[in-house]
């Protein structure tokens, strides 16, 4: 599964979905739905709103938007709910962030990544799909974008995966604040 890791700041998502949105793709939220009815997000303010209950959307454009989405009821507290499946319908670029957030008076970067999956399900046909020409295409020029506006990390020399840094990421990095997952002692070089 092809998977970009990244650091980024709530400002670094932002100008990330403004990019993303200028390109004619829409977001998804990963969230809980009243109903088995997408809503799709073409603001950035609507994502600001979807962004505190979700940290992993799906993104989507007109190109590779094959087949309706799928949900998975799910029954809570008598209540039922419904969930987007993330590989049946679609296909989907799956786009996970967590932001900054602070714990214990500790300002924090988490995690996050850009992935798709190499195929799909088509529930009418009932046959896993490949993932077509358009989303790969979509998918290397958001990453081409996050390296651009991103700083190449590496916290584990020993190991291949490397990180992409977000401006404000570093900035913050830079001044105190904890990347997610990164040993204590690491300092960006160069």
């Amino acid at each position: 599964m092809p998977e970009l890791s990244l650091y980024l700041a709530d400002e670094d998502e932002k100008e990330f979905v403004s990019f993303v949105l200028n390109q004619g793709a829409w977001l998804i939220a990963d969230t809980e739905y009243d109903s088995p009815r997408v809503e799709r997000i073409y603001a950035l303010e609507r994502f600001s709103d979807s962004r505190r209950s979700s940290a992993h959307f799906f993104i989507q454009a007109d190109s590779f938007d094959k087949l309706p989405a799928e949900f998975r009821p799910i029954h809570k507290k008598g209540k039922t709910l419904y969930y987007l499946s993330s590989r049946s319908g679609g296909p989907f670029i799956s786009f996970f962030s967590t932001g900054t957030f602070v714990e214990e008076r500790r300002l924090f970067v988490g995690t996050g990544s850009l992935s798709y999956y190499p195929s799909f399900w088509d529930p009418r046909n009932r046959i896993f799909e490949k993932t077509p020409s358009s989303l790969k295409d979509f998918y290397k020029l958001f990453v081409k974008h996050l390296k651009k506006k991103c700083l190449k990390i590496k916290p584990y020399p020993r190991f291949d995966q490397c990180y992409w840094l977000g401006k404000r990421a570093e900035e913050l990095f830079k001044g105190g604040a904890q990347l997610v997952g990164v040993p204590q002692g690491f300092r960006l070089t160069g």
